[in-house]
């Protein structure tokens, strides 16, 4: 069994797609004490790092597991964190102002997160809408301000 994790390109200038990379095999590096197999694929941008271990690959899904169970019940700043990680990765800003269009949409199969995720933002005094076919839609002034105040997952640093 293998666990990928993949990471599309940035904006221009920006490092993070590395940066992130290199954050999950530290954080792996303690549980699992093997290299990953990377590659950056220079045409379309992607890194990826790959672990090939059954035991890690049920691990990780346990954890997921007890996470979706406790998320909403955990701190403020892991919440914080689990939206900001949920936008990274599944989200985007749509701006249109020709059709008076600003929104942050969050896409996700699983509908199950999708109401965790309008859970947590909740906790934050964010509303948001589960519509379908999957996904999670931010709308309003106030809603759009708060979400950047709050969890801000679009902001890279330059670092």
């Amino acid at each position: 069994a293998t666990w990928c994790l993949l990471v599309a390109p940035g904006p221009e200038n920006h490092t993070w797609p590395s940066q992130l990379v290199l954050r999950v095999e530290s954080l792996l590096a303690p549980i699992y004490n093997f290299e990953p197999k990377r590659h950056h694929d220079t045409v379309s941008g992607v890194h990826n790092i790959r672990y090939y271990n059954v035991a890690l690959k049920n691990y990780l899904e346990d954890k997921a597991k007890v996470l979706k169970k406790t998320i909403v019940t955990l701190p403020f700043e892991c919440q914080r964190e689990f939206l900001r990680a949920f936008f990274d990765d599944e989200g985007c800003m749509d701006y249109r102002p020709s059709r008076n269009v600003r929104q942050i949409r969050g896409y996700r199969k699983d509908k199950d997160i999708l109401n965790i995720i309008q859970k947590l933002l909740h906790n934050f005094s964010i509303e948001a809408k589960i519509k379908e076919p999957n996904e999670v839609v931010i709308v309003g002034k106030e809603n759009l301000k708060k979400f950047q105040k709050e969890i801000n997952s679009f902001k890279r640093s330059e670092t």
